[in-house]
């Protein structure tokens, strides 16, 4: 009978253990999902909301890159790119060596339409709520072609 008791308890520690671990991973995988990866601007006077949000830290001509990415449900696009990016707040003038911008409309055959003025501006960079990356926050407004985005903003988490 003890050994039984002992190989419940052993058991029963494992699984308890383990599902503890489960709920760490999705109460972080809840947080970053809730709070962050969201863009949201005006595009040509209408709302734009992402409801895909991604973003990129690569390497990029001896620094990084920071690309984020959002997509609407209706397939329109917008991207943000930021060269050199040192993960610290500062304000990127978008001429396609500081910032790149660009805008898609989703329609079928569309393609980016780079942005040509315009400006992005990383407000905040929290390191201190995940240990494996940062929560980026920003801001950014351009114009792309005939398309006016404004009042953008962004929070991505950025490994």
């Amino acid at each position: 009978m003890r050994q039984f008791r002992k190989t419940f308890l052993l058991v029963f520690s494992i699984a308890l253990v383990s599902g503890f671990q489960s709920c760490d991973k999705k109460t972080a995988h809840d947080l970053v999902n809730k709070y962050v990866n969201k863009m949201s601007a005006t595009i040509n006077g209408s709302a734009f909301t992402a409801s895909s949000t991604n973003a990129a830290k690569n390497s990029y001509n001896g620094g990084y890159q920071l690309t984020i990415d959002g997509t609407s449900s209706s397939g329109q696009r917008i991207t943000v790119a930021i060269n050199n990016y040192t993960g610290v707040t500062g304000t990127f003038d978008v001429n396609n060596t500081n910032a790149i911008c660009a805008y898609n409309s989703g329609a079928t055959g569309s393609s980016d339409v780079i942005a040509t003025s315009g400006q992005v501006v990383i407000t905040k960079v929290d390191n201190s709520t995940f240990s494996n990356g940062a929560i980026v926050d920003g801001t950014f407004n351009f114009t792309a072609g005939s398309n006016s985005v404004s009042s953008g903003t962004f929070s991505v988490f950025v490994q």
